[in-house]
């Protein structure tokens, strides 16, 4: 009789434990500023100028002058999907950004993390960025190419993703990208939009939630197996 009551519980919590919810959610780039340098013969590229909220964001590499794109999401409304005792993982993340009419096609980019989310756009300079976050820090997600084939968006670029880099860039809240230059762009640079306009930055994040919390189903299982065991214990005493 123990052993059957000891079989309906871990049925019960298996059930509980493998209720699943798969969905996919689209976050647009909460902030966004222009990273702008220029060469020093002394200290190599610096700049200490704010460029603040970006509608717009350069991004090129030349030999006196350098501009990343520094994007900020929110993830929020990602993780208040979590109730007590969920857990989530992130199944695959998408980039999606959009090139202005004034931008050169062909220049490669890299897409960086940072693990440095604490920036304000309206103050955050080269200086203060690499300072710190230094570039042998930043993870390279992904590359790809400008296009400037149209005005807006162009096809989505896949974010490399496994445990660890979810736990060390997602899970405390908030994503912040890097957009920088591939290579030399010499004097053809490229333009992409940011934040407060019609092809702003985003993110499609399809993930899972498993949910440990006891499934109404597997409750009712347990119910029906205790009554059930009952039933048979008094009905065996009577014999």
């Amino acid at each position: 009789m123990k052993y059957l009551f000891r079989l309906l519980v871990i049925f019960a919590f298996v059930s509980n434990s493998m209720s699943l919810n798969a969905a996919t959610i689209s976050i647009y780039a909460s902030h966004a500023t222009t990273l702008y340098s220029s060469w020093d013969d002394d200290y190599g590229y610096i700049g200490n100028y704010a460029s603040g909220r970006n509608s717009t964001l350069d991004v090129y590499y030349e030999s006196y002058y350098t501009a990343d794109g520094l994007l900020g999401f929110d993830l929020t409304s990602l993780y208040s999907l979590l109730g007590g005792g969920d857990s989530m993982m992130i199944n695959s993340v998408s980039l999606t950004i959009g090139e202005t009419s004034d931008s050169y096609g062909g220049n490669p980019f890299w897409v960086m993390g940072t693990t440095y989310d604490n920036w304000d756009e309206a103050s955050i300079t080269y200086d203060d960025f690499y300072a710190a976050a230094p570039f042998g820090s930043l993870l390279n997600m992904a590359s790809s190419y400008f296009l400037s084939t149209i005005d807006g968006y162009q096809p989505a670029v896949a974010l490399d993703l496994d445990p660890g880099i979810q736990t060390s860039y997602y899970d405390d809240g908030y994503l912040s990208l890097l957009i920088a230059a591939g290579d030399w762009t010499f004097t053809s640079p490229s333009e992409m939009y940011g934040v407060d306009s019609a092809y702003e930055p985003l993110l499609e994040i399809d993930y899972t939630i498993t949910s440990t919390v006891p499934a109404p189903g597997s409750l009712l299982t347990l119910l029906f197996g205790l009554i059930t065991l009952i039933a048979v214990k008094n009905q065996s005493r009577q014999h």
